[in-house]
């Protein structure tokens, strides 16, 4: 401009107006933009067109000043001394309209630029979080049998009152082989089995019994069935099937019920052999056997009557083979399938009215069908194709195929509490990875829901080729067990999913007041489990570590170690996210530890693929934190791809291993995202309050970066894990992934490596199942965990927090970095009247009820630091000036820890604590406010840590005195 109005003589003069102007505007920008960004950390949306206004101001008004004052000086010499030419030469003209050209688009750009900055975007949110769960979780395989099994006779199981269950094996211990029976109890703390005594109910140490059944009455009695074949000495004899009823241990006489002599229909077969048995609701028995002959025989009786002394009669097939399976439908109506050896056909024939129908019926190709009887005494059928499908043909309709993983051998069935068929099956292959499929040996199961079977999910990894056998109690729990041969021994091997209602209450009246806003919120579709039972407190994580004389032994990097520790453990899926990402300096940050860590999971798999059937994925989210200094949000996204970089993984997706790692910026801006947590496999979850900082680490740490920032993090295992993963996938759905092709740029320059795309959700079905902790020591309190979200569409955690904060009744300790009014009463250090009681957020009005109500004695311990402390010291007056008024001052008390500190915990009662992300402060409460997240828990020894810290923290803090002001000019 200078150089186009009064040439290069006196552009100096024009030049060092703009320079002081704009200086001076720039400053005013930079306090504007400080301010806006104040609001925008605390989630506070300013309108975009009046802060575009006082930008556009600031810049111009001042630097628009400047320059005029220096060319109303020039014009004053111009007319007065006749030096300063009239009129500039053409090319002086030309570079200033290049120059003003350029300036221009850079300030259009630099408009646009802010303009985007300020402007609000709605983060692709839900206002109800739906769980994708698909079921329970399968326990570990453990060994069922003490005694040798048969390694060529499967094991069978009934189920009877809920968690009770039995198990009929042939013993190999003895030269003949004889019937083992055990009962098995289902132990709810431990959700595993305790089997009994192994009582022999064969007892017939001379003769060689096998291929034994079992089924349960009405009222828990077992009822037994096997073959017993003739004497050695006279092998011309006809085998015999037998049956025994059996209850706590003690049996009936063993009954013979193939006869003295076969019935005419048997074509004079004499050797018996597969039997099966049921039982209606009325205790009617049914058992069905072959003969030599392929001929189905079978007998039937009455609850409380004797076995006939003959068979019954015989079912009209043209062929049959063993296996043979049988289910009661309604009263005095069964089911029988079974396969033809010659035609390869599945058959079924139907009992009613005292008969069966005339001949079996074909209903589809395969062998080796499998009948169930649901909870409204309907009946399924299951079966392996011949191309090894799954063949599903449910009552009266349709039939469905699962063509893959493959279906060998004999598919099981099993109903859970919710009439929902389970199907399982052996499988030597999974899904394929890169066009090849994943080979080893798996057991896979697949759940009917809605009329849609969910993806199949490895329920256990057997040795070898096993069949397997599954049978569900009246409650609706499911087992499962199977033969396998090892080091030449057959071992009998069980793992049970029980049923997860979660329907007790919590223990506490602080627990029920979480609960009962959960339920009562609609934050989740009418019907909803709520997991908040059955969880395992794990630990607390401690930054910058556990405090001098804990129990908890501390580690170099704090809480940063046992998140790494955790991802370490995983098997198939990481979730992480956090707000604020760090670069790393020498490759000693927290997120270098976590990139490190990943790679250490790409050298596990690589070296072990066989021990990660499903590959591994690694999901990383941040919260699109805004960067004043480049006026962009979300660009310390990469900051993760340089750790990734720096510590050596080779590649982001391998789609041969199953490796699969994706980052992602959450795509809310004003506001941004707050939520610190990780979640692991779908059963173990972290809420945090650090970030990936330098500033969490000790001051002492090798880094020399660390400022001892104190937070926490709660550790919980068990079903809320599922809540968790759900509150992840909102986050992660729809937010800006970036996709790099290459882990090392050219100059380091992510930008042009990579691209951005739409983040999409994906789970191996394995994650989406409720993990109930095995070694869960406890019950009751010990188990309640609960999640709480909160975001500008989803309120739970604002809520919940404000309805426990009002139901206390002796104490509550905040441990909060922010304890504040709403955002603009930091102007009470310039009119101490502007903000008032009425300007209280909602966790203080909360605070001030259940002071009414109650004598509670409350704690505030807060931060004295930078703006937080200004904000903390002011709502510290109002409150207690508001105390005095209602003569409540005795019971509440505030202090400031004077060093650095980040935390977020809330302890109600002693009976609940909250950790996590959400602040005491108008950034985490209200319409506008960050996403946060955070864990609540009343497990005990959860609640006796915490209260050790705090004791800590407490009694090292000094009182906030009325009127003071915060003595840390950090």
């Amino acid at each position: 401009q200078g150089l186009f109005t009064v040439g290069w003589r006196y552009f100096w003069r024009v030049g060092l107006a703009a320079v002081i102007g704009y200086t001076l505007g720039g400053v005013l920008l930079g306090y504007l933009l400080w301010q806006a960004a104040q609001g925008r950390d605390q989630g506070v949306i300013r309108n975009p067109w009046l802060l575009g206004m006082a930008v556009f101001l600031a810049i111009f008004a001042v630097g628009g000043g400047a320059l005029g004052l220096a060319y109303q000086s020039i014009a004053t010499q111009r007319r007065y001394g006749g030096f300063v030419p009239g009129r500039i030469s053409r090319g002086w003209a030309i570079v200033g309209i290049i120059v003003a050209a350029i300036l221009a688009y850079g300030a259009i750009r630099l408009g646009i630029q802010l303009y985007g900055f300020v402007t609000v975007k709605e983060g692709s949110l839900s206002s109800q979080i739906v769980l994708p769960t698909t079921g329970v979780n399968w326990s570990e395989a453990e060994l069922l049998s003490r005694s040798s099994p048969a390694s060529d006779e499967s094991i069978a199981l009934a189920g009877g009152h809920a968690g009770q269950v039995a198990g009929v094996w042939v013993s190999a211990s003895t030269a003949r082989g004889d019937i083992i029976l055990s009962e098995g109890a289902l132990d709810l703390v431990s959700h595993t089995v305790d089997w009994g005594t192994e009582l022999n109910v064969s007892d017939t140490p001379s003769f060689e019994s096998s291929q034994p059944a079992i089924t349960a009455t009405p009222d828990g009695t077992w009822l037994v069935v096997w073959r017993e074949a003739p004497d050695p000495e006279n092998p011309d004899n006809p085998s015999e099937i037998l049956y025994r009823e059996c209850q706590a241990n003690i049996c009936s006489e063993a009954t013979k019920l193939s006869g003295e002599q076969p019935p005419e229909c048997a074509n004079q077969g004499y050797q018996n052999q597969a039997p099966v048995i049921t039982v209606d609701e009325q205790g009617t028995r049914m058992v069905v056997w072959i003969n030599e002959y392929d001929n189905l025989i079978y007998t039937t009786w009455s609850a409380g009557a004797p076995p006939p002394e003959e068979p019954t009669g015989c079912i009209l097939a043209l062929e049959a083979s063993e296996p043979l399976s049988l289910a009661a439908g309604s009263t005095e109506q069964f089911e029988l399938a079974f396969s033809g050896p010659v035609s390869g056909q599945v058959l079924r024939s139907s009992f009613s009215s005292g008969a069966w129908q005339s001949i079996a019926q074909p209903v589809g190709d395969g062998s080796a069908p499998v009948l169930v009887q649901d909870l409204t005494d309907s009946v399924h059928l299951a079966w392996c194709s011949p191309q090894q499908a799954l063949i599903y043909r449910p009552p009266g309709g349709e039939q469905i195929r699962i063509d893959q993983p493959a279906c060998q051998g004999s598919p099981t069935l099993a109903v859970d509490d919710h009439n929902r068929i389970h199907v399982i099956w052996y499988t030597d292959q999974l899904d394929q990875k890169a066009g090849q499929p994943v080979e080893g040996s798996f057991l896979v199961e697949s759940i009917l829901i809605d009329g849609v079977f969910s993806p199949p999910a490895i329920a256990a990894r057997p040795a070898q080729t096993i069949q397997p056998e599954a049978a569900n109690d009246r409650g609706g729990n499911i087992y499962l067990a199977w033969n396998e041969e090892q080091d030449g021994l057959a071992e009998i091997f069980q793992a049970v999913q029980p049923v997860y209602t979660c329907s007790q209450p919590p223990a506490t009246a602080i627990g029920q007041a979480v609960l009962n806003t959960i339920q009562a919120g609609n934050f989740y579709p009418a019907g909803s489990l709520i997991p908040y039972c059955g969880n395992r407190f794990d630990r607390l994580l401690f930054a910058p570590g556990p405090v001098p004389g804990s129990q908890i032994p501390d580690t170099p990097n704090g809480a940063y170690d046992r998140v790494d520790q955790l991802v370490a453990s995983m098997q198939y899926e990481l979730l992480f996210t956090t707000m604020e990402y760090q670069p790393d300096e020498n490759k000693d940050s927290p997120g270098f530890l976590l990139g490190d860590a990943v790679v250490d999971l790409y050298n596990q798999l690589a070296a072990n693929p066989e021990n990660y059937p499903r590959g591994l994925t690694v999901r990383i989210l941040l919260g699109n934190y805004p960067n004043l200094s480049t006026l962009e949000y979300g660009d310390q996204i990469y900051h993760v791809m340089e750790d990734l970089h720096k510590a050596g993984l080779p590649e982001m997706t391998n789609e041969a291993l199953g490796w699969k790692v994706e980052v992602a910026n959450f795509d809310g801006q004003y506001p941004h995202g707050h939520t610190k947590f990780i979640v692991v496999d779908g059963k173990t979850v972290v809420a945090q309050g650090y970030n990936y900082s330098y500033l969490h680490y000790s001051t002492d740490h090798v880094s020399g970066k660390g400022e001892s920032l104190v937070d926490f993090g709660l550790q919980i295992t068990g079903p809320v894990a599922q809540q968790s993963l759900a509150v992840f996938d909102d986050l992660w759905s729809g937010s800006s992934q970036l996709s790099c092709g290459t882990l090392n740029p050219f100059l380091g320059w992510w930008e042009l490596a990579c691209d951005w795309t739409t983040a999409s959700v994906s789970h191996p079905p394995e994650v989406l199942k409720f993990y109930l902790p095995e070694d869960d020591p406890s019950a009751g309190s010990q188990g309640t965990a609960f999640s709480l979200f909160r975001s500008t569409k989803f309120k739970e955690s604002d809520q919940a927090v404000v309805d426990v904060i009002g139901s206390a009744r002796e104490s509550i300790d905040f441990f909060e970095v922010n304890f504040s009014l709403e955002m603009q009463c930091m102007l009470n250090l310039i009119d101490p009247d502007l903000c008032g009681i009425e300007q209280a957020l909602s966790y203080m009005e909360a605070i001030l009820n259940a002071l009414e109500e109650n004598p509670v004695k409350v704690r505030v311990l807060v931060t004295d630091v930078n703006s937080n402390g200004l904000e903390n010291f002011i709502a510290a007056d109002v409150l207690m000036e508001e105390l005095e008024k209602r003569g409540l001052s005795e019971l509440v008390e505030m202090r400031y820890w004077p060093e650095r500190m980040h935390s977020k915990a809330i302890l109600i009662d002693g009976q609940l604590l909250i950790v996590g992300s959400q602040n005491m402060h108008y950034s985490s409460f209200g319409e506008r406010a960050l996403t946060e997240y955070s864990l609540a828990t009343e497990n005990q020894d959860a609640i006796d840590t915490f209260k050790q810290t705090f004791e800590y923290y407490w009694e090292r803090s000094l009182p906030i005195e009325p009127g003071s002001k915060p003595t840390t000019a950090q």
